[in-house]
């Protein structure tokens, strides 16, 4: 499926910076008219080239602070890629499972309050999966980037039970008009815009983007994806503003306590040349080789995230209290 020059700029605008916005103030920072953005998103629904869309949410504002990376080493005991990933999404705190090359396999991203929940968490997973192997969780001090987007930092807004309702209703339920998610949750359509309004300006809902399909991925320059980690020479802050400006550097994470490295970045590019080229400015230009001291990689072969009953599953109630 062969897309245009403006076809790619529409998708990749959406996919990096999302569609929450009206498709008048999209059209405008693209710089086209907005019946043809109108009527290129209608074609890419209707040819299956967007096949679904998803709310992005920063969890860590409501009540899941603490982020972990999990390398897991499975064991040859008859069980295929998919059914180990599956496994792994089954337990709600476990949001994005990777199958990664080298002899981890996977990698796990874990979202809970605390670091004591989250190895309780993975002392559960290694005794109900005797197939895996499980290593020290690499713990997240501070997000940096995630779905493409510097984290901002606002914890001054406490999300009630109707917002988290509407929430996962949304979550869901993408497409839904908030008028009709009100009337599924018994609350009034205002209370539902006044809620829904708060959570956006606080960046609770960090973007809507759409769900292209993969067939696409290499033309989007999105196919070849990696775990990129980094120890930089001294503190993480230059290196920080370096990678965070990057559009291939798609998440940033800064990781407390490994005597190895203090940063995880997910790096997406069009093919395994482009990250060449990357890797290769990494050690050429000054800028990033003073400040780097060390890195190693693994590729990221096939991914998926949780399902979008993610807060049903996790317990509307535990959400409110700990929000």
């Amino acid at each position: 499926m062969d897309l245009s020059p403006l076809d790619l700029r529409i998708l990749r605008y959406s996919l990096e910076n999302g569609v929450l916005e009206s498709e008048r103030e999209i059209a405008k920072k693209l710089r086209i008219n907005p019946s043809t953005l109108s009527f290129k998103m209608r074609k890419f629904e209707d040819k299956k080239i967007i096949t679904n869309y998803k709310y992005r949410v920063d969890f860590t504002k409501i009540g899941f602070k603490q982020i972990a990376w999990v390398l897991i080493m499975p064991k040859f005991e008859g069980k295929g890629i998919r059914e180990m990933m599956d496994c792994l999404l089954e337990y709600p705190q476990v949001h994005v499972c990777l199958n990664i090359s080298g002899k981890h396999g996977f990698c796990i991203k874990i979202y809970s309050e605390n670091k004591k929940e989250i190895t309780e968490l993975l002392e559960k997973i290694q005794a109900e999966n005797k197939w895996i192997k499980i290593h020290k969780p690499l713990f997240v001090s501070k997000q940096v980037k995630s779905h493409n987007q510097i984290v901002e930092r606002k914890n001054n807004y406490k999300l009630d039970e109707i917002a988290l309702k509407l929430l996962a209703e949304k979550m869901q339920n993408p497409q839904e008009r908030l008028s009709d998610a009100a009337k599924k949750i018994n609350i009034h359509r205002n209370t539902a815009s006044a809620k829904w309004k708060e959570m956006l300006e606080n960046k609770i809902i960090v973007k809507k983007t759409p769900v292209i399909n993969p067939d696409l991925h290499r033309q989007m320059g999105i196919y070849f994806m990696v775990v990129q980690y980094i120890r930089s020479v001294d503190r993480t802050d230059k290196l920080e503003k370096l990678l965070e400006k990057m559009s291939e550097v798609h998440e940033l994470n800064c990781i407390s306590r490994d005597k190895d490295y203090n940063l995880l970045a997910i790096i997406r590019t069009k093919d395994i040349h482009e990250y060449y080229t990357l890797m290769d400015k990494f050690y050429n230009e000054k800028e990033f080789s003073n400040n780097i001291e060390k890195m190693s990689s693994t590729v990221i072969i096939s991914s998926d995230s949780r399902r979008h009953t993610y807060l049903k599953d996790i317990g509307i109630q535990k959400l409110v209290k700990n929000s």
